[in-house]
């Protein structure tokens, strides 16, 4: 019993860390632009029921999402995965019709889930869900992954990366209203708390609703 006891206490205090660090990280980036994940993880926490299911593909660190029940957060491994965000959105929706349902993704990962035919889908068939897009507006793995192996290469000291750049970016949120949705982009820290309440207030009516985060500086 005495083992278990100091166990316990010693889990208790790293839990504590982790909690203090989550909050001083989420308190750091309130005010920085461009948008940092940080940021988003803090409004979502703050916007989303209780038992929202996060369904989550590149979007930000899951550590920093605030998890307090089962069966709430639905993510894979991008190895051969890429662009399932979309579809699990609509089948997490799908098969628990009564729970939020919230979709945060890059934005190379939006385009390989084809938005517009999962928007279509989810105004066919009833399934409203909230998709946060993280537009920094390239393959950020593959750009992070090249340079942390040739950081003195020639993709590195290319003014665009080869094969990265995802501009000129496609209006994401217009394509959510195109399928008859709710869509908005969000460009300031600031905005984004009332964003969240408006596009969930879609959801809440049966639309579904994009929100396209600006996360990185324009640019290379």
């Amino acid at each position: 019993a005495a083992v278990i006891e100091r166990r316990r206490g010693e889990i208790a205090g790293i839990a504590a860390q982790r909690a203090e660090q989550r909050r001083r990280t989420m308190a750091e980036a309130a005010g920085q632009h461009p948008i940092q994940p940080a940021w988003v993880a803090a409004c979502v926490n703050a916007a989303k029921a209780k038992d929202a299911i996060i369904v989550n593909e590149l979007g930000v660190p899951m550590e920093l999402l605030d998890l307090q029940l089962p069966r709430s957060y639905i993510s894979t491994s991008p190895a051969a995965g890429l662009g399932f965000g979309l579809g699990g959105a609509l089948g997490a929706r799908l098969g628990a019709p009564d729970k939020q349902v919230i979709l945060i993704v890059g934005d190379g990962s939006l385009m390989f889930g084809n938005p517009v035919a999962a928007h279509h889908v989810a105004r066919a068939e009833g399934l409203p869900t909230l998709t946060i897009v993280m537009n920094n507006g390239r393959w950020h793995a593959v750009h992070r992954s090249t340079l942390g192996m040739y950081p003195a290469g020639s993709a590195a000291a290319a003014g665009s990366m080869p094969l990265v750049e995802l501009g000129p970016a496609p209006d994401y949120a217009a394509v959510c209203r195109a399928c008859g949705g709710h869509g908005e982009t969000v460009t300031e820290p600031g905005d984004l708390p009332a964003a969240l309440l408006r596009a969930l207030a879609a959801v809440d009516r049966g639309e579904a609703a994009l929100l396209d985060v600006i996360v990185a500086s324009a640019g290379p």
